[in-house]
């Protein structure tokens, strides 16, 4: 080996030494049930902001610097964190029942059981805000599961605005494709709603299920230039048969729908062409 070629490694090998992060390993000690309960007991004068905790509240920052750099396992910690929130759904706080509905949640699906509480819950929560928290908890399994299902539709029907337009958002997940009564649920919402945005999003959102039940309604109301309904209906009809990058949806129906309309005369108040970009 050449010096030429020695002093080329020797430079790689400095600069990576130089460059290197060591993963730091945790430095506090695992935290126990009792305390990381205690912490989440203690979001309980935080406000919420829509249907979220606030993340300014002295609570919630408490409850992240126990967490930085703990060397509590992670697997520890999610089985300790689902029965913590099912013994704290019911709790009088609404940040700490919202919390405790999170805590239930799971990136690889929220389990049967938890879904059966936070629902059970749901039938007795007033506070609209936590209402909305536990519909996205719950709002990818209503398609497995009736006891979901049934709640996202009535909460659908539900007197808060800001509860009916996340019942709109959960019903028109994809995951939700083949849950009964779910796409004929958004075509009455798109058409009776006293909302007009809770109208718009069932009517768009609800392209996206791919179900004929909603074609007839984004027919009517694209039909004709309408200022409120006509672009979220369209972006409605797009989604029927073109979702970009899975083209989970393929209705031949709603694709025949959309060429007639870009097809037909228009006038200045809601072109066709304002929903291209969806593509």
């Amino acid at each position: 080996m050449n010096q030429l070629v020695k002093t080329a490694i020797a430079i790689a090998i400095a600069s990576t030494t130089a460059t290197a992060q060591p993963t730091k390993p945790g430095t506090k000690p695992a935290l126990t049930i009792e305390q990381y309960e205690k912490l989440v007991r203690g979001l309980a004068d935080c406000k919420l902001v829509g249907y979220e905790i606030d993340g300014k509240c002295a609570g919630v920052k408490a409850l992240q610097d126990a967490m930085k750099e703990t060397t509590t396992p992670v697997k520890d910690m999610l089985g300790m964190t689902s029965k913590l929130g099912e013994k704290l759904i019911t709790h009088a706080s609404p940040a700490v029942r919202v919390k405790a509905a999170h805590l239930m949640s799971s990136i690889t699906g929220t389990s049967g059981s938890s879904q059966d509480i936070v629902v059970a819950a749901a039938a007795k929560e007033k506070d609209p805000q936590v209402l909305q928290a536990f519909i996205r908890v719950v709002w990818n399994d209503g398609g497995k599961n009736p006891k979901v299902a049934k709640f996202l539709i009535d909460s659908a029907d539900h007197a808060d605005k800001d509860v009916r337009t996340q019942a709109v958002y959960a019903i028109s997940s994809s995951w939700n494709k083949d849950m009964k009564g779910g796409p004929e649920k958004l075509a009455k919402v798109a058409t009776s709603d006293k909302e007009l945005k809770v109208r718009q999003a069932a009517c768009e959102y609800g392209g996206k299920l791919g179900n004929k039940a909603i074609l007839p309604v984004i027919e009517k109301f694209t039909a004709k230039e309408d200022k409120e309904m006509y672009g979220p209906c369209m972006k409605g009809l797009i989604q029927m048969f073109f979702q970009y990058p899975f083209y989970v949806t393929t209705s031949e129906a709603a694709y025949k729908l959309f060429v007639k309309r870009l097809a037909a005369p228009h006038g200045p108040d809601a072109p066709p062409w304002t929903v291209m970009n969806e593509f």
